[in-house]
């Protein structure tokens, strides 16, 4: 038996990882026998459901571009001999090894255009609005103005953050993944039962572009999860009744924050059809 107070007590999560960084965790039911499962990162679940064809040309228009600006990286990949199998034919381990040359060749050029200097932003900006954080001088002056505006909203909209960075399990559709916030509303009618009882809310702050169909997956299958113990493979309780309907998003950047309250009772229904989705990709009994 857990209890709530086990919620407050988990540890940073440890999270053991398979083949491609998939969470490796012991299934509800397994506990003490030590068998683990992959889950998939619920953040990537919207992606079995979802066109990235627009993503992959973003990052291949920007591969484009530092190829042609660094003749040092493209030395390098032209003489690799990763091929179609047809021409100058290479196969095996030749292959393989000469396909993970390439995969860091790709990975430099992408940074030299600096594809990633939005996520880095971000992923700071992140970590100056957790609870403790540093403050004051301690942030990059071009950080101060998305800040100040996380807490803000917060103080404005009276939302009580009561918890940061928990790592949870969904055990019906096999994923997991860690969520920023888990924050109380007192007051608000969405997020309170019908005697006025504020519920707990599943929070996440975004700083890219905006993505409701990706963020009401994602968080639904945090709130129809169970918080995961990495260092214990258990499942405490959670501290009290989960908001199952409406979830919370800070979408921050250029100085402000938007509120978003996310429909993640549409989004259970969709992280379920996801599930579905990606165990058919995995069968190998589609034809026979």
């Amino acid at each position: 038996m857990t209890s709530p107070t086990d919620f407050f007590s988990m540890p940073e999560p440890d999270v053991k990882r398979g083949a491609g960084g998939s969470p490796l965790l012991v299934p509800r039911g397994l506990e003490g026998k030590d068998i683990r499962a992959p889950y998939t990162g619920a953040s990537y679940m919207a992606d079995f459901l979802e066109d990235k064809d627009h993503i992959h040309r973003w990052e291949m228009r920007y591969l484009a571009k530092a190829i042609g600006q660094n003749e040092d990286l493209a030395a390098l990949a032209a003489c690799e001999t990763y091929s179609t199998g047809l021409s100058d034919a290479t196969f095996g381990r030749e292959k393989s090894a000469s396909g993970r040359r390439l995969d860091d060749i790709i990975e430099r050029a992408f940074d030299r255009v600096r594809i990633h200097e939005k996520a880095d932003h971000g992923t700071a900006v992140h970590g100056f609005t957790e609870p403790g954080a540093p403050s004051g001088d301690a942030i990059p002056e071009r950080m101060r103005p998305d800040v100040a505006a996380f807490w803000e909203v917060n103080r404005r909209e009276a939302i009580e953050i009561v918890a940061t960075e928990q790592f949870t399990a969904n055990d019906t559709t096999m994923s997991a993944g860690t969520f920023d916030h888990l924050v109380r509303i007192p007051g608000h009618p969405f997020f309170s039962d019908p005697w006025g009882k504020p519920f707990y809310v599943i929070a996440d702050k975004k700083t890219g572009r905006f993505s409701p169909f990706e963020w009401i997956i994602q968080l639904a299958s945090y709130a129809n999860g169970d918080p995961y113990d990495t260092s214990t493979d258990t499942r405490p309780a959670w501290p009290g009744e989960i908001c199952k309907d409406w979830g919370l998003v800070w979408q921050i950047g250029g100085g402000t924050v938007k509120l978003w309250m996310i429909d993640i009772a549409l989004g259970w229904e969709l992280a379920q059809i996801a599930a579905k989705v990606r165990d058919a990709h995995n069968r190998t009994d589609l034809a026979v």
